[in-house]
């Protein structure tokens, strides 16, 4: 498993800052972070705009949901979006293959984690 990406909402803390520096830095250290995690994103997942994407999960919140969502990649930033919780999160990211990824992400709802399953369809939609 190739790590892609990884985006942790509650980890701009260090040790070597003060609580006010923590306080003044932190939305700039949320947003650098947020611009990386975009930017690893982008440079995998370009390579398929324009092809279908399924998402599925069995474990989705508190009440470990089931579900699908297929789309057409237009925006990289998409493959995020489609999974994303408006909450404190950590969301990891993982190629299996070619056209294969494994996502998973952790909040308050699901502190043991979510898994996702992401297939990109070889073909390009016309």
């Amino acid at each position: 498993m190739n790590n892609i990406a990884t985006y942790d909402t509650s980890r701009h803390y260090t040790d070597e800052m003060s609580a006010d520096e923590w306080i003044n830095n932190a939305e700039h250290f949320a947003e650098m972070e947020y611009a990386d995690f975009k930017y690893d994103i982008e440079g995998e997942f370009k390579q398929h705009i324009g092809k279908e994407i399924i998402i599925t999960t069995k474990n989705r919140g508190w009440d470990n949901q089931k579900g699908e969502c297929k789309f057409i990649l237009d925006d990289t930033d998409e493959i995020f979006e489609k999974i994303w919780l408006d909450t404190d999160l950590t969301f990891q990211l993982w190629k299996q293959g070619a056209r294969t990824y494994t996502a998973k992400m952790y909040h308050h709802d699901s502190p043991t984690g979510e898994d996702y399953k992401i297939k990109v369809k070889e073909r390009k939609v016309k």
